[in-house]
């Protein structure tokens, strides 16, 4: 990316260096978006720490980095969740309403994923840090990007109002944030994902900060 003209952009108010993908390349998404538009690339030099929730230096010997995701690397999601949504709405909603990158399915009942704290896929362990709010960005339709005025968030906020945390209290929570124990590792589509330690009771409520502490037990 060192070829590229360096842009600073703001992701939640945290300035990042990333490299602009040129002129070519913007014309065309601004002439098919319709708005003025710029494709960048993170550079390997300026990334977020990962913070709140997250193992660190103490748990796993380094600190989780993150560039333009939202808090986060990694989100899971299992479909069984989203078809539990889906009994609740008269239209249903597709597992990319979520936009997770980590994506199961096979678990025993919805919202198993809520109560996992570390799992094994490859021989890597991944931390499954805290819930994830919900703003309205699942009820934009992905594939024609048209908003829904109302669901599946009215939906979500009357069903899955589940942490307790300070800002937490105010919003559905669908699927987990999670962060790898490793730089390096690869998850393909239909490995098996085995669950190591699950929480004892309730999760920690998202906001505060520093990985959990409560009990854990070994076993799904």
């Amino acid at each position: 990316v060192s070829k590229y003209e360096k842009r600073v952009v703001d992701v939640w108010k945290t300035p990042l260096e990333a490299a602009d993908l040129g002129d070519e390349v913007a014309k065309f998404l601004t002439n098919f978006l319709g708005v003025p538009s710029r494709l960048v690339y993170k550079s390997p030099n300026h990334v977020r720490p990962v913070i709140e929730h997250a193992p660190g230096i103490k748990e796993i010997g380094f600190q989780p980095e993150t560039a333009f995701a939202d808090n986060f690397p990694i989100l899971c999601l299992s479909k069984e969740s989203v078809d539990d949504i889906n009994t609740h709405l008269e239209k249903p909603v597709s597992v990319i309403n979520f936009r997770p990158n980590l994506v199961v399915s096979g678990v025993t009942k919805p919202w198993e994923e809520d109560t996992w704290c570390t799992v094994d896929i490859r021989g890597l362990t991944y931390y499954f840090a805290c819930r994830c709010t919900r703003c309205d960005m699942p009820n934009v339709d992905p594939e024609t990007g048209v908003k829904d005025k109302l669901q599946p968030q009215k939906t979500l906020q009357s069903i899955r109002r589940i942490d307790k945390g300070k800002a937490a209290k105010f919003f559905a929570c669908v699927g987990i944030n999670v962060v790898a124990s490793s730089h390096s590792g690869e998850i393909r589509v239909g490995d098996v994902l085995d669950v190591k330690e699950v929480f004892q009771g309730e999760r920690k409520r998202t906001g505060e900060p520093g990985w959990s502490t409560m009990e854990v037990k070994v076993g799904a």
